[in-house]
């Protein structure tokens, strides 16, 4: 008994893994055969739209084929008696085509397209003994589980179509959760950083607007000749103000979006900070005496490993704020700290300083605290942002201390390698 159930368990396996076989071939070769059908139109749409409809122009493209050496895809120009008008083949007794597509140029020349099929069944045959074992081991399995899997691996997938911020999914498999996480928060991302670009763009667009409208109306007065001398005079120093806070607008923004787009290694160097600091509060010393601000340089020489010039731009934005929102004979303390593993710079002044509810916000683009204060000094709101970003490409930390109407200190804290410990 044991061996004639056997016997039966056999026939019908047998019998019902070569059915399969047998769909699974056909289903092969009608996908391959379309396939095959797709990719002949499509080149043949593709030489057409490459030269139109010029016959001169696809002959020399027939020619220029039929020197590459490829001998997979077959083209020709015919006529509709069949007279061949240009061929990428020399030779075609050898080749055995199955499938071509004729694509009419005209009311009496049509482009064929074509090629074998010689190594189809080949490849049926291929598969048909992975496609053997496979059905042999997941027949029952697939048949039980295929819909059920099917459904719940589907199920979160839809649900976060639907609503891609939806954490709760009620889904049980956790080794695909990460996965999801990570394409929820790249959404969240690619979100942010859209608003932020918006953002950017309209601010950018309000801030140049003002000074360019200036300037206009500034102009059109002048040149209607309403003005008289001392008019004219005051609105030329009114005109290049605004100019001049145009193309810092412009060089800032330039700026950003340098630093925004920086790829690749950066060009580093040893850089002694003090050194720059010296030479970014000579060239600020003037600003300062204009007004009634003492800005001095504190510590010892400090090498760190970065980009000078961004550096420098570092320094002098620090600096040039320190000043700028400073009180009358106030002062700017510019102190360099070499310690163990770290370069400590710290900018102290003793200006208006920034209330609690702004200081998180200080190296957002454009913000500023007292907006009419910050256009009057001929600031952008576009410099605490540079610093922010070159802090971050050199790995440094940047901190922000501030009591209102008694100053800020802010500190950017910079680590050493192992070459620049001592």
């Amino acid at each position: 008994m044991k061996k004639k159930i056997r016997r039966q368990f056999m026939v019908v396996t047998t019998l019902a893994i070569a059915a399969t076989l047998f769909i699974i071939s056909i289903l092969c070769y009608d996908l391959f055969r379309a396939q095959v059908f797709e990719e002949l139109k499509t080149i043949a749409h593709v030489v057409l739209y490459t030269n139109g409809n010029d016959v001169e122009a696809i002959s020399g493209f027939v020619e220029e084929y039929s020197q590459s050496g490829r001998d997979d895809i077959h083209i020709m120009l015919i006529d509709r008696d069949d007279n061949v008008l240009a061929d990428s083949k020399a030779d075609t007794t050898a080749m055995e085509e199955a499938y071509y597509v004729d694509t009419p140029i005209d009311e009496n020349i049509l482009l064929r397209v074509s090629t074998n099929s010689t190594n189809l069944y080949r490849v049926c045959l291929k598969a048909v003994l992975l496609i053997w074992i496979v059905v042999v081991v997941l027949w029952i399995a697939c048949m039980l589980l295929a819909n059920v899997l099917t459904s719940n691996i589907i199920k979160p997938i839809e649900e976060m179509a639907e609503d891609i911020g939806k954490k709760d999914t009620g889904w049980s498999y956790e080794e695909l959760q990460p996965i999801m996480e990570t394409i929820r928060k790249q959404h969240e991302d690619i979100l942010y950083s859209a608003q932020i670009r918006q953002e950017f763009t309209a601010n950018v667009s309000h801030e140049l607007k003002t000074p360019l409208t200036s300037i206009s109306g500034y102009s059109e007065l002048i040149e209607a000749g309403m003005t008289k001398d001392e008019d004219t005079r005051r609105f030329a120093g009114e005109i290049h103000k605004n100019a001049n806070r145009l193309l810092s607008l412009i060089n800032d923004t330039l700026e950003l979006s340098k630093l925004d787009t920086l790829s690749g290694e950066m060009q580093m160097e040893p850089v002694d900070l003090y050194e720059l600091a010296k030479t970014c509060v000579g060239m600020l010393e003037l600003n300062a005496k204009k007004r009634g601000v003492t800005i001095l340089v504190e510590g010892t020489k400090a090498y760190v490993n970065g980009s000078r010039q961004m550096l420098e731009e570092v320094i002098y934005n620090l600096c040039d704020n320190a000043i700028r929102y400073n009180k009358e004979n106030g002062h700017v303390t510019v102190c360099v700290e070499n310690r163990m593993d770290t370069v400590v710079f710290r900018v102290i002044d003793t200006g208006i300083g920034i209330p609690k509810e702004h200081q998180e916000r200080v190296f957002e683009r454009f913000y500023r605290v007292d907006k009419s204060r910050s256009k009057s000094t001929g600031g952008t709101g576009l410099g605490l942002a540079i610093v922010k970003h070159i802090v971050a490409i050199h790995g440094a930390e940047l901190e922000l201390q501030s009591e209102e109407h008694i100053g800020s200190t802010i500190t950017v804290t910079f680590k050493k390698n192992d070459r620049e410990k001592i």
